[in-house]
């Protein structure tokens, strides 16, 4: 960046608040086109990560001022943060960036700037130059609205389970998630349950490259950026919760290598303090260096960096996030009653920890917040808590998916629909919870964990799964293989 002013705002290809969020920002870069020392640019941190978490960026969008002497920080690499608030009030952030532009293009040469040859510029300013693209005024914001209109034509709006392809008949017309007639797959059918796996597989690769240091402490002067007391405290109860419940052994193995590595860093003397630098905690660096090989079962290390090729029903990281919550809260409500209680896991609890510290969408987290917080949908009341995580969870997705529609101004239906469903409300069209959740285990639940382990010898007998069940299995554990490497059946769903 140059001695101008500029707004920058740093935001995620998936994110559908950054999507809405593109117009309102390029409308404002419009309107000060006659402005030469008031420049405008985006970054996309789904593609420069690990840059944006360098700058201290830990959601999205984040709006960051620079050259702006009223605004503390802006004269440092991470710049000062614009308010939310102020930063979607067009009239409001235009008066404020006119009274201040006139302050930072006459004093821009007394103050340190971000270029200054006294001061070494950073391997990642070096490396990522050209992640910062300006926005035109006045034309198509293409380093930002075009992504954004990519991404919502893909299905942002986190709908579950409504083919992207046209040719695709919607939930409410048809029972098929995928084609129809003879080669038609059920919504709730044990194919489609081995795509979402794979899905579930991908979101959570992904998740750890691009989440796991959105609140990390962020190496200055030297230091390496590192995550530690209770951030890598929750971050230790996920990898724990996943290990524990995931419904393949060979991707468990795998998690639990990750176990090993976050619990190592919890161990660390001093590993609680609060200070940057008391204590090494877990390293970005080494975590990094660790996932570029760190495979699960179903999908390759790659899915880490660029998920695109790898989803089979999803499109977007959202819908492959909400995907992996309802397969680890189904396979953690089907373990045996004491499993989970005497590890003392909190599934829902976890799962609200994980949003609110590791995934970076800033109004998808506060609102998730607010849901969980406000005990909607009976979290809070007592009752069997062996389903309450699998049914609260259903229930904040149609919640979620409800507000959306409603605020791009669309009519949707909730999910299941009728025809998926038949059972799954009444004729008041109140929701059986009980066929709703047998829905949920049908869709997200394989009737045997891939591979088998000493959670289920006492009721497999010795010879563990026999007979046709083996071979039952077998092909469904073939089946999500071979559409890995062919793309066998693919369709993007919001």
């Amino acid at each position: 960046l140059d001695n101008r002013a500029w707004m920058v705002v740093y935001y995620s290809e998936w994110c559908g608040h950054c999507v809405r969020y593109a117009p309102v920002f390029e409308r404002i870069a419009a309107a000060h086109e006659s402005h030469a020392e008031l420049k405008f640019g985006a970054i996309n941190c789904a593609q420069y990560g690990e840059f944006c978490g360098s700058r201290s960026v830990h959601a999205f969008p984040t709006v960051r001022a620079y050259h702006f002497p009223g605004l503390k920080g802006s004269f440092t690499e991470d710049g000062g943060e614009v308010p939310r608030n102020l930063a979607r009030q067009e009239e409001a952030i235009s008066d404020w960036m006119l009274t201040q532009r006139g302050v930072a293009a006459t004093s821009a040469s007394s103050e340190p700037t971000l270029n200054d040859p006294g001061r070494p510029a950073s391997a990642a300013e070096g490396e990522n130059a050209s992640s910062v693209t300006e926005v035109a005024a006045g034309s198509a914001l293409e380093s930002i609205a075009l992504p954004m209109v990519a991404a919502a034509a893909a299905g942002s709006s986190l709908q579950p389970q409504s083919p992207k392809s046209p040719k695709s008949p919607s939930p409410s017309q048809s029972p098929c998630l995928l084609g129809a007639g003879e080669s038609c797959i059920l919504a709730n059918s044990q194919q489609a349950a081995a795509l979402r796996l794979v899905d579930a597989e991908v979101a959570i690769l992904y998740s750890l490259r691009q989440g796991t240091f959105l609140s990390a402490d962020v190496g200055k002067e030297g230091r390496p950026t590192v995550i530690q007391g209770e951030a890598l405290a929750d971050l230790l109860a996920w990898l724990t919760l996943l290990q524990t419940v995931f419904p393949s052994r060979r991707a468990r193995e795998h998690l639990g290598v990750l176990v090993k590595i976050a619990k190592s860093a919890s161990d660390t003397k001093g590993s609680n303090k609060s200070t940057p630098g008391d204590a090494p905690g877990l390293e970005q660096g080494m975590w990094l260096r660790t996932l570029d090989d760190f495979a699960l079962d179903l999908v390759p290390a790659q899915a880490g960096k660029d998920p695109a090729p790898h989803w089979r029903l999803c499109a977007l990281y959202p819908c492959g996030l909400w995907t992996l919550f309802h397969v680890v809260s189904v396979a953690a409500a089907e373990m045996p009653r004491d499993f989970l209680g005497a590890r003392q896991m909190d599934v829902l609890a976890i799962i609200e920890r994980f949003v609110e510290r590791f995934f970076g969408c800033d109004g998808c987290r506060r609102h998730f917040a607010e849901m969980y917080s406000s005990c909607l949908f009976n979290r809070c009341v007592k009752g069997s808590e062996d389903r309450k995580a699998a049914l609260w969870l259903w229930h904040a997705h149609n919640a979620v998916t409800s507000r959306i529609a409603e605020e791009e101004g669309r009519v949707v239906d909730l999910w299941p629909a009728k025809a998926q469903c038949q059972d799954c409300s009444g004729i008041d069209e109140q929701w059986q919870e009980e066929k709703v959740y047998d829905y949920l285990r049908q869709s997200y639940s394989l009737q045997k964990d891939i591979g088998t382990d000493e959670r289920e010898q006492d009721s497999l007998g010795e010879d563990g799964l026999v007979g046709g069940a083996v071979i039952a299995f077998a092909a469904l554990a073939y089946l999500a293989r071979h559409m890995i490497c062919t793309g066998s059946f693919r369709s993007k769903v919001r």
